[in-house]
């Protein structure tokens, strides 16, 4: 598979350091804004790509990249908060599913009535996208020594949810584990250019539970990616 790059993104500095530190043969560009750094991980050849958080970021990134270098898959990594009851800081979500979000309608409430989001419906019209399968597969074979590891559905929008009777509503109506900033964007991408993608989520903190965020935990899934990397799976 690799005779082609494979794309990883990270969205923020602490997702790409550990993964730019061990690139070998680095050439850095710049597309839209956006910084591609090619080079080789374990002898495979791959492009880094920082996108920067949120959903435009990741798709714009992803449309950039694909364009440029005609990856043979997209990986997109990074932290996530835990929504769950199951799932703790450190665990592993393999993304099987991305689901929206941001997609909403709303009651019709006149001035004075005020808002309340727990009211609002999710539009039935942004559907879920899915990973490759095969992808999946591949990094369930690969030993992560910091927590669990699940296979299962993130929702990602441009919020950073923090009640805890917020993040249930949205558990209940898209059985999501854990919410991110980027999935989404980068799965609906890979789906409409044909690319097979995959997204990798450490659970960083936790909110009901009042689990902090914990940079480290981005570190542990740039390694754990490496080391996928080097046992070939990809391959």
């Amino acid at each position: 598979m690799h005779k082609q790059r494979i794309l990883i993104q990270g969205a923020m500095d602490i997702e790409v350091e550990v993964l730019l530190s061990e690139l070998n043969d680095c050439k850095k560009n710049e597309y839209a804004g956006f910084s591609f750094f090619e080079g080789t991980l374990n002898s495979v050849p791959v492009v880094i790509c920082k996108t920067g958080m949120g959903i435009i970021n990741a798709t714009i990134a992803t449309m950039e990249g694909i364009i440029k270098y005609s990856p043979c898959c997209v990986i997109n990594q990074g932290t996530a908060g835990g929504h769950a009851d199951w799932v703790h800081t450190g665990d592993l979500v393999l993304c099987e599913k991305a689901e929206y979000l941001n997609g909403f309608r709303m009651p019709l409430k006149g001035e004075g009535e005020g808002s309340n989001s727990l009211e609002w419906v999710f539009d039935k019209d942004m559907e879920a996208r899915y990973a490759d399968m095969k992808l999946i597969d591949y990094f369930s074979g690969v030993s992560y020594e910091h927590g669990k590891v699940y296979r299962g559905c993130i929702g990602s929008g441009d919020l950073y949810s923090r009640e805890t009777d917020r993040i249930r509503w949205i558990h209940e109506k898209k059985g999501n584990l854990c919410e991110d900033m980027e999935t989404y964007g980068v799965y609906e991408t890979c789906y409409r250019m044909g690319v097979p993608c995959v997204g990798l989520r450490v659970i960083s903190n936790h909110e009901i539970f009042r689990e902090p965020f914990q940079e480290e935990t981005a570190k542990w899934l740039q390694k754990y990616l490496i080391l996928a990397i080097g046992k070939g799976i990809l391959t």
